[in-house]
């Protein structure tokens, strides 16, 4: 059976006299005992789940965005993430496409790249032939059917992961066929059909 962490919540807080102020801390605990669990999971060769490269790319973002809360973890995270970038642009991993475009995943569309994409910028990646390669192969697939997925259906998920990547690389995309995708597919309760794809169009 798995045991949960018991920090009591505000209410609970109330009920035992402990200050609201004293919350913060406790949030840091929380977020150093998670960073620390997430640098104990790595592999020795860099990725975090070899079920698909944007995972890694998901974890280094979450790590250099608490590292400013772990600033006894901050060696330890710096290491992590420059084995995880080394990974994902290890010659088995990254696919190197036609004129220039890198990509990962390309079959199973841009969602993946995306999530990719959007770590290496918060890392600051240095590489801009890399970065610039990403960038223009996600530009490549924007109104494409699919969104360069030759395997699965069209998801609302795969232009919104697509065009917030490029927003964050400082490119400006106007796709009205994708403005009227989203349009069309929102449903009278308001979602995209369930909670991912939705959460991935409302950002």
């Amino acid at each position: 059976m798995q045991r949960y962490l018991s920090i009591p919540n505000r209410e609970a807080h109330e009920g035992l006299r402990i200050k609201w102020a004293q919350v913060p801390q406790k949030l840091d605990y929380r977020i150093r005992i998670s960073v620390a669990w997430l640098l104990g999971v790595q592999a020795p060769t860099g990725y975090w789940d070899a079920r698909g490269p944007w995972l890694t790319g998901a974890v280094i973002k979450a790590l250099i965005t608490a590292k400013s809360k772990v600033p006894e973890l901050q060696e330890q995270i710096d290491s992590a993430v420059k084995r995880g970038l080394d990974w994902l642009v290890s010659d088995d991993i990254m696919q190197k496409l036609p004129h220039g475009g890198v990509a990962w995943d390309p079959n199973l569309g841009t969602w993946d790249t995306a999530v990719i994409l959007r770590a290496f910028l918060c890392a600051k990646y240095p590489d801009y032939a890399i970065i610039n390669g990403i960038k223009n192969w996600l530009i490549d697939q924007v109104g494409r059917t699919y969104f360069g997925s030759t395997t699965v259906p069209f998801g609302e998920s795969y232009p919104a992961q697509t065009l917030l990547a490029l927003e964050e690389a400082g490119e400006t995309i106007y796709s009205k066929g994708v403005g009227q995708i989203f349009r069309d597919k929102q449903l009278e309760d308001g979602s995209w059909g369930d909670h991912f794809n939705t959460s991935e169009v409302l950002q």
